[in-house]
């Protein structure tokens, strides 16, 4: 299975992932900004997507399902347009980047990409596209958490360019965090 990654235009440039299927069929995917009748599938995503991670505890899941719910993805789209992206293959949403803009620097709330589709370089798709939107607001600087065991997302922003700022012990929920940032402007 090979990618072929095109460029696609939008208010700023981001990425069309082509997949090459096993079958030999062209599978599309594409990153784009949330518009409502996608909010029930996007929230559906995140949910499973948080909720098999073994990183957070019950009370950490539970808060963050309420944020991410498909009404509060609509009203986070709405006062910002490019704070909700997520990547369609086809017809399926399989990725999502939640963001907001944060005393002039981008923070990243969540990144994630259905189990399924791991590996392919979409999640890669989705921080360019918020590369992209930092500069575009004049933000010098991306930055986020992660939980300080989680491997799999240390692995993946290191390979996206981020730093490790600090490490947070018995931080939010009682759980050890990691700051990390990228510096973009």
């Amino acid at each position: 299975m090979g990618v072929i990654i095109r460029p696609i235009t939008r208010n700023y440039t981001v990425q069309e992932v082509t997949q090459i299927g096993n079958e030999g069929r062209a599978n599309f995917a594409f990153v784009t900004t949330l518009h409502g009748e996608d909010a029930h599938e996007l929230s559906h995503l995140f949910c499973g997507v948080v909720g098999a991670l073994p990183y957070y505890n019950q009370r950490a899941k539970t808060s963050e399902f309420s944020k991410y719910s498909a009404a509060r993805l609509k009203e986070y789209a709405c006062s910002d347009p490019d704070s909700v992206v997520f990547v369609k293959l086809e017809t399926k949403i399989v990725g999502f980047c939640f963001s907001r803009v944060d005393d002039e620097l981008i923070w990243l709330n969540w990144i994630g990409v259905h189990h399924d589709y791991r590996g392919q370089g979409l999640a890669s798709s989705l921080l360019r596209a918020l590369d992209e939107r930092a500069r575009r607001v004049g933000a010098h600087k991306v930055w986020c958490d992660c939980r300080a065991n989680n491997r799999t997302s240390k692995l993946m922003l290191m390979q996206n360019g981020y730093t490790e700022i600090c490490t947070i012990p018995n931080h939010w929920y009682g759980q050890d965090y990691i700051l990390w940032q990228k510096l973009v402007g």
